[in-house]
């Protein structure tokens, strides 16, 4: 999944279809929504349950008003309690070898940058999926 800063879906759909420059700030790949999802129960209701609401398959628009919630999320997968819950669990030291702690900490970062951008830019998000 990628985080794209658009104003529509249109929008991004005209300008993959034009070939026009697609700036993406972050992106999850499936490894790392799975690290997340295994996770979940480190996120309060309100941080996850959006995360999980957007569809990993199909482009969906995060219009300023909700960024909030991806905001939090982001702020949260930052939270070093959270990232070193995740680095010890047992199952994340059996594909610490193919996946980094690193790479985690870099999408939580680009994330929060992408959102508290959109925010006070007043933009929307797209979340493009696969």
């Amino acid at each position: 999944m990628q985080y794209i800063f658009a104003e529509s879906l249109k929008e991004l759909e005209t300008r993959y279809k034009t070939r026009q420059k697609v700036e993406i700030f972050a992106n999850l790949d499936s490894e790392l929504e799975y690290v997340i999802f295994k996770n979940k129960h480190l996120f309060e209701n309100e941080e996850i349950d959006f995360w999980i609401s957007i569809d990993p398959y199909d482009d969906t628009l995060i219009k300023t008003e909700n960024i909030k919630y991806l905001l939090k999320f982001g702020k949260k997968l930052q939270n070093k309690d959270v990232v070193n819950k995740i680095k010890n669990n047992d199952w994340f030291k059996n594909i610490e070898s193919s996946y980094s702690i690193n790479e985690i900490e870099n999408f939580a970062n680009d994330l929060v940058k992408g959102c508290e951008f959109a925010i006070s830019n007043k933009k929307n998000i797209v979340s493009s999926g696969d």
